[in-house]
């Protein structure tokens, strides 16, 4: 702490780094290391500030220990905040990548916090930037995480809406396990939900994927939840035919 009240005026990011490490001495000798994190938050958002114009780089990357530092010393709000014009500023610059860790983060907070409704935007902007950099396992990867925090939400028809499109992403990538889980998520929120029509079609991706798995027993599983959900919808006719279909399945493996 002395040593960064000496630089601070000489090297505020070498007084920001003491405080740091004042923290981290702090919290093992078991004191509350909050006002020194928050002390490092600041000078590191200030310099970060204050460089953007000659160096927006370098900026950036003081914003993010910023937003870690505000973090670990409780304000949440600061540390939101960072991120969110980390972002913005990345995208001006057309940074991508930066962009998307600084929006990834900040999702990452919230559903941590159980704060679902934020994280759900959050996540969707970033799968939006990967979208638009056509890298679908990514885009995928966060309509799960969608998905997931409006469950929390108890938002049950967007959230087999989110797991269906991750599903649907996995499969462009080529990633057949995680589109038949993502499949098999949303149907089994569909039949809770008593969408036994839309759950039984869930079902049946399920098993088409499985099938290339070369999972036997996941693919009977499957079949049958799909025809059971048939029949609870009132398609006897539909049922049939996937029992058939299971039939004629085994017996050709035999």
């Amino acid at each position: 702490i002395e040593t960064a009240r000496l630089v601070l005026s000489m090297d505020p990011l070498k007084a920001a780094e003491m405080y740091e490490r004042a923290a981290t001495c702090t919290a093992k000798g078991g004191g509350s290391p909050r006002e020194h994190f928050l002390k490092a938050a600041s000078i590191f958002k200030d310099h970060a500030v204050n460089t953007y114009r000659k160096n927006p780089e370098r900026s950036l990357q003081l914003l993010q220990k910023a937003a870690e530092n505000f973090e670990k010393g409780g304000d949440r709000n600061a540390a939101i905040q960072c991120y969110s014009v980390g972002a913005e500023a990345s995208l001006k610059r057309e940074d991508y990548l930066s962009a998307v860790i600084f929006y990834g983060t900040a999702a990452q907070n919230f559903e941590r916090h159980k704060e679902y409704r934020d994280a759900v935007k959050f996540y969707h902007k970033v799968a939006k930037l990967w979208d638009a950099q056509n890298v679908p396992e990514n885009v995928a990867e966060n309509y799960w995480r969608m998905a997931v925090c409006l469950s929390g939400l108890e938002e049950y028809e967007y959230s087999s809406q989110f797991f269906v499109k991750a599903a649907e992403k996995y499969q462009e990538a080529q990633e057949t396990y995680k589109s038949a889980k993502s499949y098999e998520k949303a149907a089994a929120i569909l039949e809770v939900q008593n969408e036994f029509l839309k759950a039984a079609h869930a079902y049946t991706k399920v098993a088409e994927l499985v099938e290339i798995l070369k999972n036997p027993d996941k693919l009977e599983e499957m079949y049958t939840k799909a025809a059971e959900c048939y029949l609870k919808a009132g398609e006897t006719r539909q049922a049939v035919e996937i029992h058939l279909q299971l039939t004629e399945t085994f017996a050709d493996d035999s």
